[in-house]
């Protein structure tokens, strides 16, 4: 999935979340002339502690990246439950947090193991993590199924690839 369709897919979902909640949920009176059904875009801005315009960016699937901290703290104002608040991180293009609940972790190779790889000259070799993100490849590697360092996130996982590219 191309980073522009996975940011039109978090628009719509950041949409219609918002507008699933109503503003008593944050403590905002409703007032008498209200247009917008459910949260507007800056009542969330304001609870998530982000700018309104950039809130406004998101939905409007504009190239802005935000942290998982970011993202976590959105979830927190739409009142995610934690599997929406992993598919928001998915959209976003991180890795999944673990099981205990935190954020994201990064994993990586050791140097001894990519000096393997990059040995292997003729062969497309990749090393891949516990959930099967590319960690390592060599240059066979990226003649054959194309530069993993471009990609990032959920864009760098194996069965992604193999299934949705």
């Amino acid at each position: 999935m191309s980073s522009a369709k996975r940011r039109r897919e978090m628009a719509d979902f950041l949409r219609t979340r918002r507008m699933l909640r109503q503003p008593e949920e944050l403590g905002i009176p409703r007032g008498l002339r209200r247009r917008t059904p459910g949260l507007r875009r800056e009542e969330v801005a304001a609870a998530a502690g982000v700018s309104a315009e950039w809130y406004t960016w998101l939905e409007q699937a504009r190239d802005v990246h935000p942290s998982p901290e970011v993202l976590q703290r959105i979830s927190a104002a739409l009142r995610l439950d934690p599997a929406e608040c992993r598919h928001l991180l998915t959209l976003g293009g991180y890795v999944l947090p673990d099981s205990s609940g935190g954020l994201p972790r990064a994993e990586s190779i050791s140097l001894r193991l990519q000096r393997l790889l990059d040995q292997l000259e003729y062969c497309p070799a990749w090393a891949m993590g516990e959930r099967l993100d590319v960690l390592g490849w060599n240059q066979a590697a990226t003649v054959v199924h194309g530069d993993f360092s471009m990609l990032h996130g959920i864009e760098r996982n194996a069965l992604y690839q193999f299934f949705l590219v």
